[in-house]
């Protein structure tokens, strides 16, 4: 439970979505934010680091470019076949390879050549009483999202996750389809194919349009979860874990791709022996939700001792939770995949196991609860608490030491 510490959780959000507003990747605003949690854990006496990185602008550019590619491939196809043809369908294969490598966060050309911004991310670390047994990062990421129109329902949500499988079902139908012209050179096969290039052309228009809506205020996604962070240092900065050494990484850039915590990982990781993450991803109203897997094109699972004691913690403390999958990514997918055991802590709607707003405008003070966020710091100094005590019960060695992280950038 949550000790005699005065509780300014509800403070800090309320100053991170009144005071700064939406916290777009890379933006001024998202700086402003870092400060905000570096300010606070000087004044605790935390230690800290800043880390500085480079970072994408955005998440929707690179589909819009390889879209773009698909649909230059559909004009190039007919026009000196069968040579056309064979290079079309080569470029068809590079886009849908390019597509799933961005999907999986994994490093593609086009990271290197689309804009850039500047980020930074906010490390700060408290010591155990005692012999550290295990690490563990407690992560909450700082920047907002923007606000696609097709994420102001549940129901648009759905048909825009449909329209993307047949897009990419029709990128190999396109490529088969190619293959057949440059080998028949009958005509037929490419008028075949127009449908799907046409659909290519809509989705990669619709890409680039999220580019010009605002970012979310971001109450729910993430500021709720920076607030958890921040009022669990100040409680373990005053009732010290005994054999935890508790990392706390307020990661920039998580919305347009996990930057921050890639970076983290690259430059962290001689110095993480086996370090388990508990990733904070909307946890400002409803009840207790463990992610037991999470991803796009492939699904990751996260460690089944995190997640029994997760919900053993949220039980305990507040009521049983909910265990989800997630369609979309988080930054437990980054460092599962590194070989660092990982779990992501939501809160969900108890009506429908949803999520409660996450990139949209209404995603603002009024759609989270303080009570909700206060529950939340009980849950998750619970869950530190009860690792703390079984702290070398199991073996956290880092099945990848690190490479697989570096391997991403």
């Amino acid at each position: 439970m949550v000790s005699n510490t005065e509780n300014k959780s509800w403070d800090d959000v309320t100053y991170l979505v009144d005071g700064i507003g939406a916290r777009g990747s890379g933006t001024s605003e998202e700086a402003q934010a870092a400060e905000y949690v570096r300010s606070v854990l000087d004044g605790l006496n935390i230690a800290y680091e800043e880390q500085p990185f480079r970072s994408a602008a955005s998440a929707w550019r690179p589909f819009a470019v390889m879209l773009g590619l698909a649909v230059f491939a559909t004009l190039l196809a007919p026009l000196f076949s069968p040579a056309s043809s064979l290079l079309a369908a080569f470029l068809l294969a590079l886009s849908l390879w390019l597509t799933i490598r961005e999907s999986l966060l994994q490093d593609t050309i086009l990271r290197r050549l689309l804009p850039q911004v500047d980020s930074r991310s906010v490390i700060g670390r408290l010591l155990p009483e005692g012999e550290a047994q295990q690490q563990i990062v407690l992560v909450a990421h700082l920047d907002t999202h923007r606000t696609p129109y097709f994420h102001r329902s549940r129901k648009r949500q759905h048909w825009f996750g449909f329209i993307i499988i047949t897009a990419e079902a029709g990128t190999i139908i396109n490529i088969l389809l190619y293959l057949a012209l440059a080998g028949s050179g009958q005509m037929w096969l490419w008028y075949a194919s127009l449908p799907f290039a046409l659909l290519h052309l809509l989705m990669a228009l619709v890409c680039a349009a999220v580019e010009r809506t605002p970012f979310s205020p971001g109450a729910n996604d993430n500021a709720a979860a920076v607030g958890t962070a921040l009022q669990v240092a100040r409680e373990l900065r005053e009732q010290p874990l005994a054999h935890t050494d508790l990392w706390i990484l307020f990661s920039g850039c998580e919305e347009v791709g996990a930057y921050g915590m890639r970076e983290f990982l690259i430059e962290y990781s001689p110095a993480l022996h086996g370090a388990q993450f508990i990733d904070l991803e909307m946890v400002g109203q409803g009840i207790p939700g463990v992610v037991i897997k999470e991803g796009m094109f492939r699904r990751i699972n996260y460690d089944p001792w995190l997640i029994e004691e997760a919900c053993a913690a949220a039980e305990s403390v507040w009521q049983p939770a909910f265990r989800k999958e997630a369609h979309a990514y988080g930054e437990s997918v980054v460092t599962q995949r590194a070989g660092y055991p990982s779990v992501t802590l939501n809160t969900v709607l108890a009506e429908t196991g949803k999520t409660a707003v996450w990139h949209r405008m209404d995603d603002d003070l009024d759609a989270i609860s303080p009570q909700t966020i206060e529950n939340v710091v009980s849950w998750v100094l619970a869950l530190l608490r009860g690792l703390d005590e079984t702290a070398g019960a199991r073996d956290h060695t880092q099945q990848a030491n690190g490479r697989s992280a570096i391997n991403q950038r």
